[in-house]
């Protein structure tokens, strides 16, 4: 996506949120970030004409999200300009479209409030003031500046021989030519990279294809370099387009060798960085499909390498899209470093990908017991019947922060089958605080005999009052009010409403009165 575009986006996107979300920080924040970052590029300015806008000549499509609403604002306040200045602070911005989403007010009104608000890098300039500008602009300042007596009205002195008169650069007829092969040359170099592929078109098979198409991979590599991202993907993609449109073979030939020396192994995951940004994604997908296996072999190594979940979910979703992500996926549980596979797991939990189950299961008893932490959490979460049996085993793991991850992950009659073995944990388990953890678990799965289980184990264990007995008959209550839609859940906190413990009664009546809210809601 374009800068201007995504300019576009990310203010239309902003106003939206002050409009109807005020209280959705977080994405006020992103929103803010994106703008600043552009603004840190250089200087902006935006302008509405009969519902249109403009951002630096470029005219936003109104198909982009929130566009309409934007420009709705700017017509609100008979706005038609405004300008962010390069390096724009991010308050300021904040401020100036807090002010120009707000109803009221023409954009005389605006400019006072920016004012008032200490706003100096965003300036607004109002229709009619813009309207006066533009007619100012229309006499030529040499007719005005002789009007007004500044220069003598005599007619301009005869040009000097061999020299053009109508030209101020007066350049000699001898230079001429050279001259104009300088300005020729001068716009190439200045002409975008989309410009220079769009030259490419309808060329024959020759030095000149073969020298322009060099250029154009030269010139991605130095945009990537430079960081000039939206012009090496716009690039990319022209490319990709000309050659899909292209019917003869040697020239489509031409084209597909200088996209595989263009979207090198070193060069991709420049580009597939950019998959964790929204208005990237459609792009960024549709080169590294063209890619081919080497897109698809990056993307695995992002995956499993990625620092944040978020990345990793972003490189999952297009690899599922480009390939058999699913299965690409997991085959890397066979691979040979313990955090491949630990990342690889936290993903497939995440996404819950049934599919991945035995795959797991067959990794549950490995030797790292990071990942069989993960590992046991993503089958928990997946919590489908088949999982049921390696879960059982991990319950039953040497290490008790292995033991306690999976069982606060359990939840959900999938896992039936774990009530019973659950039941078994809490009479050999010494920890008090996992034990506690299995009768939550009971209480999530929510089977009859899993409800049985906790009405038993919330009982007074007799006339021995012990810490360690109310702790439990605590953990069992909370476990009660977890499974608390069954009706033999209900009825047995009610039975336990007057019980002599008053820290049990107090977190039955709690319970009841949660499970009564529920009900109301």
């Amino acid at each position: 996506m374009r800068d201007e575009h995504k300019l576009g986006l990310m203010m239309a996107r902003l106003a939206d949120l002050v409009q109807k979300n005020p209280a959705a920080v977080d994405d006020h924040r992103a929103a803010l970030r994106a703008l600043t970052e552009l603004a840190n590029k250089r200087s902006w300015t935006l302008t509405v004409d009969g519902s249109v806008l403009s951002i630096e000549g470029t005219t936003i499509p109104s198909d982009i999200p929130f566009i309409r609403s934007l420009t709705n604002c700017f017509e609100q306040h008979d706005i038609a300009e405004l300008s962010i200045a390069h390096r724009a602070a991010a308050l300021d911005i904040i401020h100036a479209i807090k002010i120009i989403a707000s109803r009221s007010g023409d954009a005389s009104a605006v400019m006072e409030r920016l004012h008032a608000q200490g706003v100096k890098t965003v300036t607004v300039i109002g229709v009619e003031e813009e309207k006066s500008t533009r007619e100012r602009r229309t006499i030529r300042v040499t007719d005005a500046l002789k009007a007004s007596g500044v220069i003598d009205r005599e007619a301009d002195r005869p040009a000097a021989a061999g020299q053009d008169s109508s030209d101020p650069s007066a350049v000699t007829r001898d230079s001429e030519a050279a001259y104009g092969e300088m300005v020729a040359h001068q716009r190439a170099a200045a002409g975008s990279l989309t410009q220079a592929v769009a030259q490419l078109k309808n060329k024959n098979v020759g030095p000149g294809l073969s020298r322009g198409l060099n250029a154009v991979r030269a010139g991605v590599v130095e945009a990537l370099r430079d960081n000039r991202i939206d012009e090496a993907v716009e690039a990319i993609l022209l490319v990709i387009d000309q050659e899909a449109a292209e019917t003869r073979s040697d020239v489509r030939g031409s084209y597909s060798v200088t996209l595989s020396r263009m979207l090198a192994p070193e060069l991709l995951p420049r580009l597939t960085k950019l998959l964790v940004d929204p208005l990237y994604v459609s792009d960024v997908t549709r080169i590294i499909r063209r890619a081919g296996s080497r897109g698809t072999q990056v993307l695995l190594e992002m995956l499993v390498t990625a620092a944040t979940f978020a990345e990793r979910k972003a490189y999952l979703e297009v690899l599922r899209r480009v390939s058999d992500g699913t299965e690409l996926l997991v085959r890397m549980l066979n691979h040979h470093e313990w955090y491949v596979i630990r990342n690889v797991a936290d993903v497939i939990g995440e996404l819950k990908m049934i599919e991945a189950v035995d795959a797991l299961g067959k990794v549950a008893g490995h030797r790292d017991k990071r990942v069989r932490k993960s590992v046991g959490i993503a089958l928990a979460k997946i919590g489908v019947p088949k999982a049921g049996p390696y879960l059982r085993n991990l319950l039953q793991d040497e290490d008790s922060d292995i033991r306690l991850a999976v069982t606060r992950e359990v939840n959900g009659r999938g896992l039936a089958a774990l009530a019973m073995p659950l039941v078994k944990a809490i009479a050999r388990e010494s920890d008090e605080s996992i034990k506690q953890e299995y009768y939550l678990a009971l209480g999530r799965i929510g089977t009859p005999d899993a409800v049985q289980a906790l009405i038993k184990a919330a009982k007074p264990g007799g006339l021995l009052k012990t810490k360690r007995d109310s702790a439990r008959r605590l953990a069992a209550v909370q476990g009660l009010s977890l499974a608390s839609p069954s009706g033999a859940a209900v009825t047995a906190l009610k039975s336990l409403s007057r019980d002599r413990n008053k820290h049990v009664r107090r977190a039955v009546l709690e319970a009841l009165e949660n499970h009564q809210t529920t009900r109301v809601d």
